[in-house]
């Protein structure tokens, strides 16, 4: 009978020298690994990651950018580890996706992924050794705003260690069968090319009116990103009584990342006390920390009839 390796596969997010961001929490990503499958076969474990775990590159047309990720080898054989660059899509929930199919279609002609250098690409590493990676390109004249790839790192006990302890020759890779925050997520705005525009009106702006079960006013806001490039936007609002006195004030509970072609509906946190009975006015701001973003003000008027 085989026996059976588990792999670990981690995940380790630092901040890259050019600009860096992690859409999520610490304690997400902690408790993604604590979930992580991670068991111990008899002769030991394959145990492989990546680091970092996201980065944002700026560049413009023409020019060549680069970046470093390691790859650590905290197992208890040695590996040959394989780093390769994966074609991503956003789908219409803005969730970005893989691609699937043959190497052809994972790397698809002019995509990101397909013009993603990586060296070394393939090497060993031994028992708890680590290597630094570089990833670069050249920027083509005819890319435009933001684009994405997965770099994904993947691992097998070297051909020596599979003999010895008859091993199965299968590869560990965190792109198969566990969740994407496990991959390296490389976004690429193209400064000179990039092109910041939005859709949203007052009918897009939604007031959550106190129910029985939920006697909290929330605000709600739609917005659709009509140009080639992401940006981030943090929705906050403020409640204001008949007289104009201020008597709650809302914000969303994160950066929303909105990425082009994408509609996105954001919403605040619920005031903290219930309103009263009466007439009231919400003015809701959409500030984003891209400075070519130029976001507008919105007032709605409610009522709290319960």
């Amino acid at each position: 009978m085989k026996k059976k390796i588990i792999y670990i596969i981690g995940l380790m997010c630092v901040v890259v020298g050019i600009s860096a961001f992690a859409e999520e929490k610490p304690e997400e990503v902690l408790d993604i690994l604590q979930k992580g499958k991670t068991v111990s076969g008899k002769e030991g474990s394959v145990t492989l990651s990546i680091s970092p775990g996201t980065f944002n590159l700026n560049g413009k047309t023409g020019e060549r950018i680069s970046a470093k990720l390691t790859i650590y080898n905290n197992s208890t054989m040695d590996i040959t580890a394989n780093v390769e660059a994966m074609h991503v899509y956003v789908d219409e929930n803005g969730e970005r996706k893989m691609g699937d199919g043959p190497v052809d279609k994972k790397r698809p002609k002019g995509s990101l992924a397909s013009l993603i250098e990586i060296s070394p690409s393939k090497f060993n590493l031994v028992t708890g050794a680590y290597r630094d990676v570089t990833i670069s390109l050249v920027i083509p004249k005819d890319m435009e705003g933001t684009k994405y790839t997965y770099i994904t790192a993947s691992g097998e006990p070297v051909e020596e260690v599979k003999k010895n302890n008859k091993l199965d020759s299968v590869t560990v890779s965190s792109r198969v069968g566990l969740s994407p925050q496990l991959l390296s997520q490389l976004t690429l705005t193209v400064q000179d090319t990039a092109k910041y525009s939005f859709s949203m009106t007052e009918k897009d702006i939604a007031i959550v009116l106190p129910t029985k079960e939920k006697p909290f006013v929330n605000v709600q806001a739609k917005i659709k990103n009509t140009g080639n490039a992401e940006f981030d936007v943090v929705l906050t609002s403020i409640i204001v009584d008949a007289k104009g006195k201020l008597v709650a004030r809302l914000k969303s509970n994160r950066n929303y990342i909105i990425r082009p072609g994408v509609s996105y509906t954001m919403e605040c946190k619920p005031s903290a006390q219930p309103l009263p009975k009466g007439k009231y006015k919400a003015v809701v701001t959409l500030s984003s920390k891209n400075k070519n973003v130029k976001l507008m003000n919105f007032e709605k008027s409610f009522e709290v009839k319960k």
